[in-house]
């Protein structure tokens, strides 16, 4: 394949066999191609005549596997067979390797898409305003999603306010609310809590709501609801769960000892059973079971306190609980010298009696408090609701901004292309 000139300055390819490729006004010998000129398009043969890109592009850059070929002020990818690769639609396209895959970042306007660059295949529409392509981050302006880098599924679609990666999950950020989801996108705990946060042990997580602290298992099964100052899990042969209930700024001022006795205390085990309520201070704790002599008075001066019966039914079983394991000390010889069982038998009777009393009453109340969990998961069901329709009607609002944005480059394209036609007849 030889270069030759004909009429006019024009110049044509011409093959062993004499057969003519042209005419062009220009040819650029590039050792294994031949690049063409014609009427201000450019395209690109091969040495033996055959045609890898069509004579219509604005620009041809020749890179290392492809070229970069512009056509209106948009530009595309086109390999050396000839494929086109990525459409020529886009204002930069820049090359990334991911787990050594080759990908191209295109760009329109503000926003941003991917392509493999092997196929041609988009892989992430052009439709964010930020890519991470080494964390799997998508972002659309103030929203962020998460895109698995090795099938290119999304993961979380981008519809967060922030994204942690977290024990192994997600954290996210969802309407100023947070919640947790593993790492296929499943919810684990739902977006409902102001907080959430680690604890000791990858079992459970500290979530707080309206100022108030709860614990969640990593199940996203609630433990503790949210209505405490402050918890301490201890996830070891203690098997429970300590929960504060105090007056935050009071607290400031005093130490730390007086701070804690000066709470309301109580105690959960690992299962979210309740085994102390939070109704009493340590120290009316300890005035209860401090010591057999006297100690119903106490129970019963400090229990006349308490209105609600659930509360009143779980002390109970707290002191009989107590006391049972009191006189399972006294049973052991080294204490057999030290207390009198009947004495102490005699004041659990006394105990029991009326612990029995407490549970009656609760029984009365219990469809009661049942009632009222029912109409509690109504409103919440009910505020879901109105969330996800606010979700969708702020989700239309972006869809229609995109919209007018991708209206508004077609626009501006036809503008460009009415100035150079004006422009060339000027000329």
């Amino acid at each position: 394949m030889e270069i030759k000139k004909v009429f006019n300055d024009k110049m044509v390819l011409v093959d062993n066999l004499g057969n003519q490729f042209g005419p062009f006004d220009e040819i650029i010998d590039k050792i294994d191609k031949f690049l063409v000129k014609k009427q201000g398009e450019m395209g690109l043969f091969d040495k033996t005549g055959k045609v890898i890109i069509p004579c219509e592009y604005d620009e041809i850059t020749d890179r290392t596997f492809d070229f970069l070929v512009k056509k209106q002020e948009k530009t595309g990818v086109i390999d050396e067979t000839g494929k086109v690769i990525v459409p020529c639609a886009y204002d930069e396209i820049k090359t990334h390797f991911v787990n050594k895959r080759k990908i191209f970042i295109v760009r329109s306007s503000n926003l941003y898409g991917c392509f493999d660059a092997e196929s041609g295949k988009e892989l992430l529409a052009c439709e964010y305003t930020d890519i991470d392509l080494e964390q799997g981050i998508l972002k659309t302006y103030e929203l962020e999603g998460r895109v698995d880098l090795t099938n290119w599924n999304i993961i979380l679609p981008v519809n967060y306010q922030e994204i942690v990666y977290f024990d192994k999950k997600y954290k996210v950020k969802y309407h100023d609310k947070y919640g947790i989801l593993d790492i296929t996108g499943k919810e684990i705990i739902p977006c409902v809590y102001d907080r959430i946060e680690k604890s000791s042990t990858e079992k459970y997580y500290y979530v707080s709501l309206n100022n108030k602290m709860g614990v969640i298992s990593n199940t996203g099964k609630e433990i503790v609801p949210c209505l405490y100052a402050e918890i301490t899990i201890f996830d070891d042969e203690r098997n429970l769960i300590e929960v504060y209930e105090y007056n935050k700024e009071i607290s400031k001022n005093i130490s730390r000892l007086e701070f804690y006795n000066n709470a309301k205390y109580g105690k959960y085990d690992l299962t979210g059973k309740v085994i102390l309520p939070c109704v009493f201070t340590k120290d009316e704790i300890d005035d209860i079971l401090r010591d057999n002599y006297g100690a119903n008075e106490k129970f019963i001066k400090i229990i006349s306190t308490i209105n609600n019966l659930e509360s009143l039914s779980q002390i109970g079983n707290y002191i009989t609980s107590y006391y049972k394991s009191f006189i399972e000390q006294i049973a052991s010889k080294e204490k057999k010298d030290k207390y009198d069982e009947s004495e102490v038998n005699e004041y659990l009777k006394t105990v029991t009696e009326k612990i029995k009393i407490i549970v009656e009453r609760n029984n009365i109340v219990k469809s009661i408090l049942k009632k009222q969990k029912e109409e509690q998961q109504k409103l919440e069901e009910e505020q879901k609701i109105k969330e996800q329709q606010k979700f969708e009607e702020q989700k239309k609002i972006k869809h229609e901004i995109k919209n007018a944005m991708y209206k508004l480059d077609e626009i501006s394209s036809e503008l460009n292309s009415a100035l150079i036609n004006e422009e060339g007849k000027n000329v």
